[in-house]
């Protein structure tokens, strides 16, 4: 609502907008990936990297890269660059998220396919 506040976008604007995000576990994750009977899954892994943490600019970054073309098509390009500045300097600010390591810990998923031989290749 701070981007409302100060009159950068319209209440009415910010009040409409919904983009829900859903992060599955891994056992749905793989149960989706056995639908698909394309592929099969040789290897399955999420893997964590205690000494490597994320910095909340990153975060914010990674954000931008997937949302920022919704968000500029909901609100206009010409806001998405100030949202994402201000949620960087947010981002930056002390949290109780941050001070939790496991919430700062890079954590990434190994997923390995391979192509299920249905003579089409």
């Amino acid at each position: 609502m701070g981007m409302a506040n100060m009159g950068l976008v319209s209440k009415e604007k910010m009040d409409c907008f919904n983009l829900p995000v859903y992060f599955p576990s891994l056992e749905e994750l793989k149960s989706i990936m056995e639908r698909n009977r394309e592929f099969r899954i040789e290897k399955m892994e999420a893997i964590s990297h205690p000494k490597m943490k994320t910095e909340p600019k990153q975060c914010i970054s990674g954000i931008k890269a997937v949302f920022e073309g919704i968000i500029g098509k909901h609100f206009g390009s010409n806001v998405t660059e100030e949202l994402f500045e201000q949620c960087s300097i947010k981002a930056a600010e002390p949290s109780v998220l941050l001070l939790d390591t496991d919430m700062r810990t890079l954590h990434v998923l190994l997923v390995i396919l391979k192509r299920n031989g249905n003579g089409n290749a």
